[in-house]
């Protein structure tokens, strides 16, 4: 049996204003989403937001699978580049951040390392001519 590999990613928050949302977000993505929304963020300055509708538009179409958030009258908000702009932005800077970090982050080291190689047969065979022949 091989390793399943994590397709999607829970974020679930359990304190502050957004205790008990549930955000699952694609992990799969191609790798040049991540660089379109990295390389929009970057480009973005305190007074030019204007990428902000881009990443937004990314995001809910290529990453956000679904979530459980709702209106304050219990009507769900719908997962749409609308519904993720009508968040606080301290909300939506957490998903992406929790979503970009965990993307970007290379997982620790699987079990015990491999051996070194000793005590393998190939180790063990004679490189020295073993007939009186010559070689020719």
């Amino acid at each position: 049996m091989g390793h399943k590999v994590a397709r999607n990613l829970r974020i679930i928050f359990d304190e502050g204003d957004a205790a008990g949302a549930e955000i699952v977000c694609r992990l799969n993505v191609p790798i040049g989403v991540l660089m379109e929304i990295s390389h929009i963020g970057q480009a973005m300055t305190e007074a030019d937001i204007g990428g902000l509708a881009e990443i937004s538009a990314l995001f809910v179409d290529q990453v956000l699978v679904s979530w459980n958030l709702e209106e304050e009258d219990g009507s769900p908000i719908p997962l749409t580049q609308v519904g993720l702009e009508s968040l606080p932005v301290s909300l939506r800077q957490a998903i992406l951040m929790h979503w970009i970090t965990t993307v970007v982050t290379i997982p620790v080291p699987l079990g015990a390392k491999s051996p070194n190689g000793n005590g393998l047969a190939e180790r063990s065979i004679p490189m020295e001519l073993l007939s009186g022949s010559p070689l020719n």
